[in-house]
């Protein structure tokens, strides 16, 4: 079986057990999968010659879900399955964490349009992008994964209580670059290692990719 890679794995290939790393503050309103993105990207503006912004990264994301491809299909109908769950169960919590998708749930139960069509109705495309751009939409696996596919960057995601790296579905491990997300519970930090943000995934070669 395949050991889970560290933390101490990622530093050993792109520094040394010597090396200064660091993790950023980010928002803690909602923001922080985003801002931790936009200080990743702004490191290296040879790279990526724009101004990167929280509102530009979450337009990425919602528009997404204009043509949905199967990947993002399969997003969606867990986030309605969990909602409508929820909901019949009165979980408000959970409710609250897939507000996003309530109007979509709504309108879905009435028509059935992303069943028939395997597509968004227009409405219910409009009411979904308009919840993504809202800080109270917490970016997550589907957020990262278009991102990681857009920018040509693959996040490794750390968990800060054990140092591991997360299981990540479906993200692109054939980007050029990578670079390292620190996660403690739904909150996200970017991580410097000797001031560095961005490497390139030659580093890599096939030993971390699982």
């Amino acid at each position: 079986m395949q050991q889970q890679p560290s933390l101490k794995h990622l530093v050993q290939l792109v520094g040394t057990l010597s090396s200064d790393i660091s993790s950023w503050e980010t928002s803690s309103n909602g923001d922080c999968l985003f801002h931790s993105i936009c200080i990743i990207l702004e490191s290296d503006e040879e790279l990526f010659p724009f101004s990167p912004s929280i509102t530009l990264l979450r337009q990425m994301v919602a528009n997404s879900f204009s043509v949905i491809d199967e990947l993002t299909r399969q997003t969606l109908w867990s986030w309605i399955e969990v909602y409508n769950g929820a909901k019949k169960e009165r979980n408000l919590p959970l409710m609250l964490e897939y507000f996003h998708i309530a109007n979509v749930c709504a309108i879905e139960n009435q028509t059935n349009y992303l069943k028939n069509h395997n597509q968004l109705s227009q409405e219910q495309l409009h009411c979904l992008q308009k919840c993504i751009l809202q800080n109270k939409f917490w970016g997550e696996e589907h957020s990262i994964r278009i991102l990681s596919n857009i920018l040509g960057v693959h996040f490794w995601i750390i968990d800060a209580d054990t140092n591991l790296v997360q299981k990540t579905y479906h993200h692109n491990l054939n980007s050029k670059w990578f670079a390292i997300l620190l996660r403690s519970n739904n909150h996200y930090e970017p991580l410097s290692i000797d001031d560095r943000f961005l490497w390139s995934t030659a580093l890599l070669g096939r030993r971390l990719h699982h």
